[in-house]
């Protein structure tokens, strides 16, 4: 007998995907309270197994008679994760390597609040390193583009991520999850950038410099004489 599918977020194809139901149970749940109000609900567990990659993960569902719930109230286990974190991170110097692993974390559990200061901080770090710590972030920016780390069109861009992580940080703001892969789109781009620099740096040092051209040298003199010239012929007189 064939098993039931369904579809289902992907942490490994990174997408939803058709997925092989391997088991499921249900719990019920009833409540009366002591002004007669009846509510019931369930909590449906579901192991699944992805049908492209063989991912295996565990859905569970929600369903509650005095409210509705929907796909955002499920849980999931491992969780899903929306954005996987970039091959290249390793490279960076390891204190920016492990903050990056702590932003994708908190991906990973949806604590948008707590990935956006970490990729503010990300941000700080990477500033500190070019151009010091001195003065405010504006000034910062500023000797950015002045130094040559960034254009001065990207500038605006990554002011922008700096005041999503501010307005977190300071004013309680949960940016969206449009926002929050628009805060990384740039911090990646600002990394990755840094990243091809230094490897931009050890390729220059592993290729073997252009070989001298021969010098020039001046051309032999020619051992052929040349014929003499004739004179004209004396006219009769």
């Amino acid at each position: 007998m064939a098993r039931s599918q369904i579809r289902s977020h992907c942490n490994r194809c990174q997408g939803e995907t058709r997925h092989r139901l391997i088991e499921q149970v249900v719990r019920e749940y009833d409540k009366t309270d002591q002004w007669d109000n009846y509510t019931e609900w369930t909590s449906t567990y579901r192991m699944l197994e992805c049908c492209g990659c063989g991912e295996i993960q565990m859905r569970v569902e929600y369903w509650h008679s005095s409210h509705e719930l929907d796909e955002d109230d499920w849980d999931y286990y491992p969780p899903r994760v929306s954005r996987r974190i970039p091959d290249w991170y390793s490279r960076l110097p390891r204190d920016w390597a492990e903050l990056m692993r702590e932003v994708y974390g908190a991906l990973a559990s949806n604590s948008r609040r707590l990935a956006v200061m970490g990729a503010r901080t990300l941000i700080d770090l990477y500033m500190a390193a070019t151009v010091g710590n001195h003065g405010s972030f504006d000034d910062r920016l500023d000797r950015l583009v002045t130094e040559g780390f960034l254009a001065g069109k990207n500038k605006a861009t990554l002011q922008a991520a700096l005041e999503a992580g501010n307005a977190a940080a300071h004013r309680g703001h949960t940016p969206n999850v449009q926002d929050m892969g628009l805060v990384m789109d740039i911090v990646e781009n600002l990394l990755h950038t840094h990243v091809l620099e230094i490897d931009a740096e050890k390729l220059k040092a592993n290729t073997p410099p252009r070989p001298p051209r021969p010098a020039k040298t001046a051309p032999a003199p020619s051992s052929v004489t040349e014929p003499a010239e004739e004179s004209p012929p004396t006219p009769d007189a």
